[in-house]
């Protein structure tokens, strides 16, 4: 696990550049740094050693020096290729990173295709003259590049372009699709001219600066395994899952558990337990001071029986308002929704005792797990009729509100403003921040060549587009969008930024390549049965687990903001947001916000926590404010 950065251009790379590159990513990698210049292609990456502790440093070359290679992240089937590879090629390591190198030398870049893990890879080829690059399919490990006439370059964090004055104009399309959605959508970066390069895609830039793009691995096309019962799909997910658990332990280091009540982290708690190997595992786990966002107590229990170590820490407005420029400049592509909170202090407690955990990322993608698939599998039985249900959103103003999470209010007032959309629109829209009305009435329409809602979501609208390609039909249609929106750009992207910032390295065996093949044969009958329950996730997980645990309810990584908002941030926020700049975000709207919030007519506290870490971000990344909309260049 690392970070990688590096350029090809015009001129000689100057090794102190390449060295200021590798600095901005210290964090992801402490225990190494590495640089290889070649004329005026130079690549570099910090380590963070986890796999072949003594001899697993980068770049790594091939036997004639010719090919060198940066690699961020782990291959999980790295023993099986290497008995594949070693009858033609000798291996000095025991590390992943020479598999991806005999791999490339053996079947060129076909070998991104093999890899079943969770990587960016930066190779350059001498003879070729080519830079490529490859991101995993299923987009864990984040890559973003600028292509410039002189110059290309590449980093794990956007922060490398701005800490070296790269790039740093804020990009408004991503702000409004930030304000919107509370992520941004790949593959635009926040940053104007710096793009994030799509999962399951590789670019293949020569000397001359050409870049090439090409897709090694999606989807697979829709086609669905028929003959098996609910039963026997739980029965087989169970067996699969456990080995994906310990496939995905493979490390010269100690590994631990980011640990809630939920499910996703339960079932692997239990696989774990159930293989023995794991006597000494460490478990970790944050909680609020709110009874409504809590479930410490029960992990608490659950770890005390089964005789697991759980360590615990609170977390708090004070903590969070201690601790919230250092989250904005480590989320640097806007990935502050609050779920960020959870995630970022519970990889601070973890990484102050480790380097590798698990993490139970991707269940309610694959399983149709969240509120958002009930709704629209709601508004697609209702049809045309759900339009009419647009029309009460005034009244759901009138129903019992307060700062828990998800109030009877929030949930109407959220499923009656998209009703009049059509269900891919609904679907994104069931997330929303800022509605277009609300956007335009904080940054008016002469800040932007945007004219429609559609133009804003556009790209992630794309991918429905893609699953009908692959004959993804109803249900499974949002789900494939899911995972190629916003599981990857914005839940994938918060916990890898939150764990590198720790040097703590996160693994998700959930969305496991071979797990997520066998997942998408289930016919959507069953995978999507009652959608919003997980309920063929459950049955899985009740082979494993007691019925006291696969009971419990959902919390999720939710945090109690309002409550925050109203005390300990208060202050410090309306600082924050009073400080964006007021010819591109309307003061008086921004004022009114406040004054709603304060007097308990509307709840704005999403809409001011994310105008605050906006206005924080900017300040600790130098941003350039522009109040005209550029398109980053892909």
């Amino acid at each position: 696990m690392c970070g990688i950065t590096g350029v090809i251009q015009r001129d000689p790379v100057d090794r102190a550049f390449l060295e200021t590159c590798c600095s901005t990513l210290k964090h992801r990698g402490p225990d190494h740094t590495g640089i290889h210049i070649a004329g005026n292609v130079g690549i570099g990456m910090t380590r963070l050693a986890i796999i072949d502790l003594s001899s697993g440093n980068q770049p790594m070359f091939s036997p004639d020096g010719s090919i060198a290679v940066v690699f961020n992240g782990e291959i999980y089937n790295f023993p099986e290729l290497k008995k594949i590879l070693s009858s033609k090629h000798v291996f000095k390591t025991t590390s992943d990173t020479e598999v991806i190198l005999n791999g490339y030398i053996e079947w060129g870049a076909d070998v991104f295709e093999k890899l079943n893990g969770i990587f960016a890879v930066a190779l350059w080829d001498a003879g070729k003259r080519q830079l490529i690059l490859a991101r995993d399919p299923m987009g864990v490990k984040p890559l973003y590049y600028s292509a410039e006439r002189d110059r290309f370059m590449f980093s794990s964090e956007l922060k490398t372009f701005t800490s070296t004055g790269i790039a740093s104009t804020v990009s408004m399309t991503a702000v409004r699709q930030f304000l919107s959605s509370g992520y941004v959508f790949h593959p635009f970066s926040s940053i104007e001219g710096v793009c994030q390069l799509p999962q399951g895609e590789l670019l293949i830039v020569d000397n001359d600066l050409h870049v090439a793009k090409k897709k090694f691995r999606t989807l697979p096309p829709a086609g669905f395994e028929k003959g098996l019962s609910e039963d026997d799909w739980a029965r087989r997910l169970a067996d699969e899952l456990k080995r994906a658990v310990i496939r995905q332990t493979i490390s010269d280091v100690p590994v631990g558990l980011l640990l809630s009540s939920g499910l996703d982290s339960m079932f692997i708690l239990s696989a774990l337990k159930e293989s023995g190997s794991f006597s000494n595992l460490k478990t970790y786990t944050v909680y609020y001071d709110n009874p409504t966002f809590n479930e410490h107590k029960d992990v608490k229990r659950i770890t005390s029986d089964w005789g697991i170590a759980n360590e615990q820490a609170l977390l708090d407005g004070k903590g969070v308002s201690a601790e919230l420029e250092n989250m904005c400049y480590h989320l640097d592509n806007l990935d502050f929704l609050p779920t960020s909170i959870a995630i970022y202090f519970a990889s601070k407690l973890a990484g102050s005792r480790g380097k590798v955990v698990l993490a139970g990322n991707g269940g309610d993608e694959l399983f149709f797990g969240y509120p958002t698939h009930k709704a629209t599998s709601l508004l697609l039985k209702m049809g045309p009729a759900a339009a009419a249900l647009s029309m009460l959103r005034p009244l759901t103003r009138f129903l019992p509100g307060g700062d828990d999470y998800l109030t009877l209010r929030e949930k109407a007032t959220r499923f009656t403003s998209a009703c009049g959309r059509k269900p891919e629109l609904a679907h994104l829209l069931w997330r929303n921040i800022f509605d277009f009305s609300e956007m335009n009435s904080l940054m008016g329409v002469s800040n932007s060549d945007i004219s429609s809602l559609d133009q804003i979501m556009a790209p992630q609208l794309d991918a429905f587009k893609e699953a009908d390609e692959l004959g993804y039909t109803r249900m499974d249609r949002f789900m494939a969008a899911d995972l190629k929106t916003w599981m990857t750009d914005c839940s994938l992207s918060m916990w890898d930024k939150a764990g590198m910032a720790a040097s703590l390295e996160i693994r998700v065996p959930i969305i496991d390549l071979d797990f997520v093949g066998s997942c998408l044969s289930i016919p959507p009958e069953i995978r999507a049965a009652d959608p919003g329950s997980k309920r063929l996730f459950r049955k899985m997980c009740s082979l494993a687990l007691p019925p006291e645990i696969v009971n419990l309810p959902k919390h999720g990584f939710q945090a109690p903001v309002a409550e925050w908002m109203r005390g300990p941030l208060k202050n410090s926020f309306m600082e924050y947001t009073r400080a964006l700049p007021n010819d591109i975000f309307s003061k008086e709207y921004r004022e009114k916000l406040w004054r709603d919030f304060e007097a308990g007519h509307r709840d704005n506290s999403l809409k001011l926590w994310c105008l605050g870490c906006l206005s924080v971000w900017a300040g600790k990344h130098n941003i350039k404010w522009t109040s005209t909309t550029a398109e980053n260049s892909f």
